[in-house]
């Protein structure tokens, strides 16, 4: 099976998914605005999950404290319930008893948008769309914001490289970054 057969299937198949998402159910009980602004500390008191009803715990009365700023690597077995733990973060999924907080206040009532307009994943598999520099470094954002896009080049310090590309931010990567 070539690359295009795969990747087709695969299109259809989350077109299908697609098809059966459920609107996300409104906060209960939301908070008139998220705490602003959003320093990070994390607070899980008590926290239960379980994916069916009669499961073994995922998670079990879970209570943990991080601070703002704080940087903390989650260690275990596979099972350990470590993916359940950071899931919890933006309402993937709900502790069946227990709270989960940051900077005190309870995520089962922030407006789930509000909510995950503070996450972002870091994968350990980096993926390059076929597209520019200033696209890559905005993926995800409703438009490239070209002062934004600089400044975070240059937080990473990236940006000297990048200008010394053929059109700096306009470069074309290619895929995985092949163009490089």
């Amino acid at each position: 099976i070539n690359p295009i057969t795969r990747g087709l299937a695969a299109l259809e198949r989350g077109v299908e998914m697609l098809k059966d998402v459920q609107p996300e159910p409104p906060a209960a009980q939301p908070l008139a605005e998220a705490p602003q602004p959003v320093r990070g500390a994390i607070a899980l008191q008590d926290v239960s999950v379980r994916y069916r009803d009669g499961a073994a715990f995922a998670l079990d009365r879970v209570t943990l404290d991080i601070p703002a700023g704080e940087t903390v690597a989650l260690v275990g077995p596979s099972g350990a319930g470590k993916t359940t733990l950071v899931n919890l973060l933006p309402r993937f999924v709900r502790p069946d008893s227990g709270t989960v907080r940051i900077d005190g206040a309870d995520t089962a009532h922030w407006p789930l948008t509000d909510l995950r307009r503070h996450m972002a994943m870091v994968s350990q598999d980096v993926v390059m769309l076929n597209a520019s520099v200033a696209a890559n470094v905005a993926l995800g954002a409703p438009a490239v914001d070209r002062v934004r896009v600089e400044q975070c080049l240059a937080d990473a310090n990236l940006a000297e490289h990048v200008a010394t590309l053929p059109q700096g931010i306009d470069t074309l990567l290619g895929h995985n970054a092949t163009q490089l």
